[in-house]
């Protein structure tokens, strides 16, 4: 009986937690309940982009290698992917379905490290802790099938929690803990990486230099010495290849135009009513409020959240100093979602928590307040959840990937390497690449290796697709390895995001050089980030002028070295074909017989 009642109370501890995780694990059920392909664009769509990358490592790629060009960092960090890979490997799931498997493990993840956040910085209770909980996840965020989602839920929030613990105890252990979940930080997002060296570095300032407190020096030094070599993993060549450079105008077109006051006066302010003076709903509102609470408490009491509250917001408004003085910024929109969200989150933890400790002398009138705004909270998740069509992508998900890159997407997995070359379109390989994991020579510049100079790159896939020099054509396919080519009923409409350079004279005399046809246009670099946000520039764009035909956009004379591997019919047309270039000897006598200026017709072999 005694141990009865002991385990009674053990559950009576934790009942919140548990109602909490039931629930979001409900939510996480019916956001994914009908999906059966990803709830984004199949051309260009981030989450497509996310599934190349966990095809890449569940069919043995490399997960610190690019899915999608050889050579190249990878586009989207290592941890998610590398995870979502290994679950699809080892479970021999489809890798859209590992990735939706993935998402309740984060959503019980999320939930129990932000449980146990609030419950050792704000020191509240069960209660209060998984109502905090149940905020900082909402159904809008569900289900998680991306590495920036992944480490705002839970790599930021499990820092946060074991950067407090060693604030509070500098132990070996806590240090080597705080290295290690570091490191892991680095490996999971680029901009997460770099706010948490910067509130790392805040720490040391605050309390080390600033209270004088040498002698917890060496636990700063245990944890950089165990969580920079975790780092070095991905960030080894863009710290010592590429010296922090990023290829030429990257940081200006992928982002906002933060040299613009107007663009960082017009940041500020939403950021502030975002989180102080949101009235968009219920939830927001009452997020607002309690937040307010939380800042106004704070101010008082305790150090550690006021330290980081201060913190996360000098960090994310850095631009203010770096942009206007050295030109520089570190994406702040994004050191928003992923630093000061959590930030604020204990914040508004703290407001609750002082709710109740105001409302504590009467149990029920407690058990009233965090009824009531657990009660308000579901009803704001439900709405969402209703909503959740309002994005016409999410019914899209509905239907499986288009049969097309499904079939396509079957031959490439059972009769080709991860690690096999495809040269297409930019859009066309984006889907390909998605359901395949295979490489390609060319794709979106936008969710690439930012140290990756595209440029090159796209001036040599017009070259091979439109130019007029055979033995250069050819040289250029045994310098990218490229093994197939595809084409499908869809290059000319994917040519939204065209083949294009940025202008110099040398480009648009080597475009001149082998006959390709362009124009010239001031303009946006990606189809997705247009407005008056983004910077335009002098582009060089590749034209549809360039097609031998609608149903043949590829020059004739790249023909000879092509044999049709897989074919796609539709009403008895061909809709869609991959074709084998060979590297054959019947190859390489073709190569000397355009040595001597022989016109050779293609042999039946490769047609």
């Amino acid at each position: 009986m005694k141990f009865q009642m002991k385990e009674f109370k053990k559950f009576g501890k934790v009942k919140w937690l548990l109602i909490v995780l039931l629930i979001q694990l409900g939510f996480n059920a019916l956001m994914l309940s009908g999906l059966l392909s990803l709830p984004s664009p199949i051309y260009g769509g981030d989450y497509y982009y996310q599934l190349g990358q966990t095809n890449h490592v569940k069919y043995g790629g490399n997960p610190v290698e690019s899915a999608t060009i050889p050579g190249s960092l990878p586009g989207y960090f290592v941890l998610y992917s590398a995870i979502a890979g290994k679950i699809a490997r080892l479970l021999n799931l489809d890798a859209i379905q590992a990735e939706f498997l993935f998402s309740y493990v984060i959503v019980i993840l999320s939930t129990l490290i932000v449980y146990t956040l609030v419950r050792k910085v704000v020191r509240s209770d069960d209660l209060i802790a998984a109502l905090v909980a149940f905020a900082f996840f909402s159904v809008s965020q569900m289900p998680v099938v991306k590495y920036t989602n992944f480490s705002m839920l839970v790599m930021m929030p499990l820092f946060l929690l074991v950067l407090y613990k060693f604030v509070v105890d500098s132990s070996i252990q806590n240090s080597l803990l705080l290295g290690l979940v570091y490191g892991l930080v680095a490996l999971s997002h680029g901009v997460a990486f770099i706010s948490a060296s910067l509130l790392f570095g805040a720490t040391f300032l605050y309390y080390v230099l600033w209270r004088k407190n040498f002698k917890s020096l060496i636990p700063y030094v245990i944890a950089l010495a165990v969580g920079l070599p975790i780092a070095l993993i991905y960030w080894h060549a863009p710290f010592f290849v590429y010296h922090g450079e990023v290829s030429p105008h990257y940081d200006e077109w992928n982002t906002d135009n933060w040299s613009d006051l107007a663009v960082q006066k017009k940041f500020v302010i939403d950021t502030v009513k975002s989180y102080l003076a949101n009235f968009q709903n219920v939830k927001s509102m009452l997020v607002s409020l309690m937040t307010l609470v939380g800042i106004f408490v704070l101010f008082r009491k305790n150090s550690f959240i006021r330290f980081a509250l201060i913190a996360s917001v000098l960090i994310t408004f850095h631009y203010l100093v770096t942009q206007n003085l050295f030109g520089i910024h570190f994406i702040p929109g994004y050191i928003s979602s992923l630093l000061l969200y959590p930030v604020m989150t204990l914040v508004f933890a703290y407001g609750v928590h002082y709710g109740a400790e105001y409302v504590k002398k009467s149990e029920v009138k407690k058990l009233v307040y965090c009824t009531a705004l657990f009660t308000l909270l579901a009803l704001s998740q439900v709405d969402e959840y209703r909503h959740r069509y309002d994005n016409p992508f999410y019914s899209a998900g509905e239907f499986p990937p288009h049969e097309v890159y499904s079939s396509l997407g079957g031959y490439l997995v059972n009769s080709t390497s991860v690690n096999d070359v495809i040269l297409t379109t930019k859009e066309i390989g984006f889907a390909v690449n998605a359901l395949s994991g295979r490489k390609l020579v060319i794709t979106r510049r936008a969710q690439n290796d930012p140290f990756l100079d595209m440029d090159p790159r796209e001036l040599d896939a017009a070259i091979i697709l439109y130019g007029n020099d055979k033995l250069k054509r050819l040289e250029l396919i045994e310098k990218y390895n490229i093994n197939y080519f595809y084409w499908d009923g869809y290059w000319l409409n994917s040519e939204f995001d065209p083949l294009m350079l940025f202008y110099s004279p040398e480009n648009e005399e080597i475009l001149n050089k082998y006959g390709i046809i362009y124009i010239r246009d001031f303009t946006w670099v990606d189809p997705a980030m247009q407005g008056d946000n983004y910077r335009k520039f002098d582009l060089l764009i590749i034209t549809p002028d360039n097609y031998y035909s609608l149903e043949h956009p590829w020059h004739p004379d790249l023909d000879p070295y092509l044999e049709k591997v897989w074919n796609f019919t539709a009403e008895g047309q061909e809709a869609a074909a991959l074709y084998k270039i060979h590297t054959s000897p019947l190859w390489s006598c073709t190569r000397l017989w355009l040595v001597f200026g022989f016109s050779v017709a293609a042999p039946d072999y490769f047609c």
